[in-house]
């Protein structure tokens, strides 16, 4: 019988284990990697996605605010949620006036349509668009026609949001 022995090189051993110490640091190194780049992903998702929201509302504010450009139809007014101005504006349907309520109330942008006078509930108002703030004014500078401002914003985790829009009210002086 002969024996047969198997010897094990400590410098081979030692080798080995370096291997495995670097292979076991490359798969963590790559996990972390992974993981950051997923949450990077969905923060610029998120971000994309509140940035939509307030292009949404600033762009329907600008359509409503240029099909009702008329002579005295645009006012603001306190908001019936009681955060901040709203944006009214009045118009004549059949002999009837009605007013068009903008304003900010929940964290969202919403519209009410309602008899003038009548009160503007969040029941008789649907929502346009998810956003953190809301602020109307119109401006008149000396000797020029009036311009309505309008800010809105949103928190948008670790840097706020916020866009404007200026529009000049061409129709207060007949132009």
């Amino acid at each position: 019988m002969t024996n047969i022995s198997i010897s094990i090189n400590k410098g081979s051993s030692v080798k080995l284990a370096s291997v495995m110490l670097l292979l076991m640091l490359f798969s963590i190194t790559c996990l972390t990697l992974a993981l950051a780049a997923a949450r990077s992903f969905k923060d610029v998702d998120l971000d994309k996605r509140r940035i939509s929201e307030l292009m949404v509302a600033l762009s329907y504010l600008n359509m409503k605010i240029r099909q009702n450009d008329c002579v005295n139809s645009m006012h603001i007014r306190p908001s019936p949620s009681g955060e901040g101005q709203a944006l009214v504006i009045t118009e004549t349907l059949d002999s009837a006036a009605y007013e068009t309520w903008i304003y900010f109330e929940d964290g969202g942008l919403r519209e009410a349509f309602v008899l003038e006078g009548d009160e503007v509930t969040q029941n008789t108002s649907f929502l346009i668009a998810e956003i953190g703030g809301f602020d109307v004014r119109i401006e008149q500078p000396g000797g020029k026609s009036p311009k309505i401002r309008i800010d809105i914003w949103r928190d948008s985790g670790k840097t706020p949001r916020e866009l404007s829009l200026t529009l000049a009210l061409r129709a207060a002086y007949g132009m």
